[in-house]
């Protein structure tokens, strides 16, 4: 939990809150499938990755997917296919300011 949200914050300098309630989420199934079904609850993390993948999907293609440009080249805030290119960009953009 706590790397995925460094590394979020620390690439896109963006607080990404709902990394949180989508792995309660997934608790919360794991929890039910060991309890209602008798699953072992590492058997269950693993039922549980492909509906909460399916999820993240259309999270992202409704809701995200315009804050990165929508696929538009042009509009998106990093040229880079490199990451780490693009946070020096980042840090160069922000010494300017």
């Amino acid at each position: 939990m706590s790397i995925g949200l460094a590394l979020i914050f620390g690439v896109m300098r963006v607080v990404n809150f709902a990394q949180g309630d989508f792995m309660m989420l997934g608790m919360y199934l794991t929890y039910y499938y060991a309890v209602a079904g008798g699953i072992d609850p590492l058997l269950g993390a693993f039922l549980t990755l492909p509906p909460f993948f399916l999820l993240g999907l259309i999270v992202h293609r409704a809701r995200a997917h315009a804050s990165d440009g929508g696929g538009d080249p042009s509009r998106r805030g990093c040229q880079h296919p490199d990451v780490s290119a693009c946070a020096r960009d980042h840090e160069c953009d922000d010494a300017m300011l």
